[in-house]
């Protein structure tokens, strides 16, 4: 059966949908009041610091919250994780739009360099060339993993560039999570969903075994 859309129209129509969604998603964070984003960011952060994603990890990656255009407030998760040793590391963007990931003792160092976000000094004594669990922010996401980020595929670009890719774990608030996240063949799902009411972990892909 001849499809009825070309892949390179697939693609642009995906674009397309993510956009609108993006749109729709910003505005629904952005009319919370401070007082329910606050409530459900301790809620979250209660809960992330208990979960499993981080038993026996050794350097989490983690990202300054953009609090004032509505994101969670993941920022004393990292007073939490330095108690139990794990050291913590937040990105930067790169040239070429991935990012590299910095140990930071102290998240008063980050700083906005004109791309919206906090980053971390460009310090290349604290580059770290392996991460065992990311946190990564999220405007949606399904149960399946599939996420919505904010359009530049920085994060997409970054996990898939590591050798042994960390577990990744990306937080929203529960109306955030959709039925299904419009997605490409080059975005890659989270390993789990977690937001202030429950919690999803992604199918791991299942494989055939090989012919004798």
């Amino acid at each position: 059966m001849e499809m009825p859309f070309s892949p390179a129209e697939i693609e642009a129509i995906t674009h397309q949908v993510k956009g609108e969604l993006r749109r729709r998603m910003r505005g629904l964070r952005g009319a919370l009041s401070a007082e329910t984003r606050a409530d459900k960011s301790r809620q979250i952060v209660s809960r992330l610091a208990e979960h499993e994603v981080f038993a026996g990890a050794r350097v989490v990656g983690l990202y300054a919250p953009m609090v004032e255009r509505g994101e969670l407030d993941v920022e004393p998760l990292h007073a939490l994780l330095r108690e139990r040793g794990i050291a913590v590391a937040y990105p930067r963007l790169n040239d070429d739009r991935s990012l590299s990931f910095h140990r930071v003792d102290d998240p008063a160092r980050l700083a906005e360099e004109g791309n919206l976000f906090r980053e971390a000094p460009a310090d290349p004594s604290t580059l770290v060339a392996a991460l065992d669990v990311v946190v990564v922010p999220a405007l949606a996401a399904d149960d399946e993993g599939n996420r919505l980020g904010y359009g530049g595929g920085s994060y997409d670009r970054t996990l898939g560039a590591f050798g042994v890719r960390p577990r990744t774990i990306a937080v929203v608030y529960d109306f955030q999570v959709l039925v299904e996240v419009p997605h490409l063949a080059t975005d890659i799902p989270v390993d789990w969903v977690l937001t202030d009411r429950r919690c999803f972990r992604r199918a791991p892909v299942a494989t055939l075994p090989f012919s004798a």
